[in-house]
């Protein structure tokens, strides 16, 4: 890794990527198709663990709050490159974004956990906008994603890998 390119900064960026790897596991076990969980059929039939997601996405949000704490006070005070600082600037923007879509999540989870034990009512309509809401939320953390890949390329200069090998 070049000189201008502070560890600190790295490593906030892998820890902000690992967390968007344990909310996308969750997202993909929840909206993702799959033929067990449209079978009625016990012994083929797998339900959705919603409370286990909910507590995963409670982690989550937690985990990625500290972070952007920590990024706050990493932006304010420290005499840094321009790259660097707009690196951040971006990485904040993203954290913000993917906080705000997991806690989007985490909403809908929570009372689709709350159904599924037998508790209160969650009508179709507003499932329906829920997800509208969160699909639109995920799409601005993708957007704000894209940007970040592109502070992150030019802190490291043209063509490298992206953080984690991944996009953020």
């Amino acid at each position: 890794m070049p000189d201008f390119v502070m560890p600190e900064l790295s490593s906030l960026a892998h820890e902000v990527n690992d967390i968007r790897s344990q909310y996308m596991a969750v997202h993909n076990a929840i909206f993702r198709p799959s033929i067990r969980k449209a079978i009625p059929i016990p012994g083929i039939f797998k339900p959705i663990r919603f409370a286990d997601h909910l507590s995963t996405l409670s982690r989550c949000f937690g985990s990625l709050r500290k972070t952007q704490a920590i990024i706050a006070e990493s932006h304010n005070g420290k005499p840094m490159p321009q790259e660097n600082q707009a690196f951040l600037t971006v990485l904040a923007e993203y954290t913000s974004a993917l906080c705000y879509t997991i806690q989007s999540l985490k909403a809908t989870c929570e009372k689709l956990a709350e159904k599924s034990a037998g508790h209160g009512e969650y009508s179709l309509k507003t499932y329906e906008k829920d997800v509208q809401d969160y699909q639109r939320s995920a799409r601005q953390y993708m957007q704000v994603g894209l940007r970040l890949n592109t502070a992150w390329d030019q802190l490291r200069g043209t063509g490298a890998p992206k953080v984690g090998g991944c996009s953020l």
